[in-house]
């Protein structure tokens, strides 16, 4: 049987004529339109069909904030880094690698990750490499190899690098919080702040919750689903193999 024929299996038999109050969350929508197929066929009478959502979309709508397009994104980013830079750059020059800027904000944000510390000044290099003393020698390796690159004499590039660098945190900060004040943001900055009103157990639902089907999570997706494990008795399914999911 597949795995999503067995979650629909255990719903209709724990749930019975409760399946009206149960959210059910995936990773896709495609996982969703499976299930509900299957759900369907299953049922040996007339039921309510559980609301069937996809994580992102579960996640957003525990936020105030408007989740902006984009190239609505990219053209704010833009407006906020060449007031802080000085920079009179076009803004055609400047999309390609405001997307890249735009995703790594993404990341750092879905990710939880310490946005001083990742963005520090690399004129504080010591400070940074003890800081970085968590990770595998190979990796310490790799950064000390970068910060060698820039030797003693530095290339105008590589002076703009170091100015647009230690210019970074305050640009994240900044555009952050002109996108609140605009009631929007992007995907990694609502997942943020959900999973944070998660710790504090600020969010909840009516009805019990269920997720299944994932099989990486980025740590804001984690502490939001642990918030409602723990506390509102949701349950979770992976879609993996017993001989991992049960080794300790």
């Amino acid at each position: 049987m597949k795995f999503l024929e067995q979650l629909a299996k255990h719903i209709l038999k724990k749930y019975g004529d409760g399946t009206g109050r149960l959210t059910v969350v995936f990773p896709n929508r495609r996982a969703g339109l499976f299930f509900q197929k299957y759900l369907a066929n299953m049922a040996e009478k007339p039921i309510w069909s559980p609301s069937v959502v996809t994580i992102e979309n579960f996640i957003k709508s525990f936020s105030a904030l408007r989740s902006a397009e984009k190239l609505e994104l990219v053209y704010e980013l833009y407006t906020v880094f060449n007031r802080l830079n000085k920079s009179e750059e076009p803004f055609e020059r400047f999309y390609y690698w405001g997307s890249i800027m735009l995703a790594d904000f993404d990341e750092v944000d879905k990710f939880m990750i310490d946005a001083g510390l990742l963005f520090k000044n690399l004129a504080q290099v010591k400070d940074l490499e003890n800081d970085l003393s968590y990770l595998e020698k190979d990796q310490q390796e790799v950064i000390a190899e970068f910060w060698k690159s820039f030797g003693d004499k530095l290339s105008s590039h590589q002076k703009g690098f170091l100015g647009i660098w230690e210019n970074m945190y305050g640009t994240y900060t900044a555009f952050r919080e002109n996108l609140r004040q605009k009631g929007m943001g992007y995907d990694g900055m609502i997942y943020r702040d959900v999973a944070l009103e998660a710790e504090n157990s600020q969010i909840s639902m009516e009805g019990p919750v269920i997720f299944a089907g994932f099989n990486a999570l980025s740590k804001s997706e984690e502490k939001i689903i642990s918030h409602f494990i723990r506390n509102e008795k949701g349950e979770i399914f992976w879609d993996a193999d017993d001989f991992y999911l049960n080794d300790p």
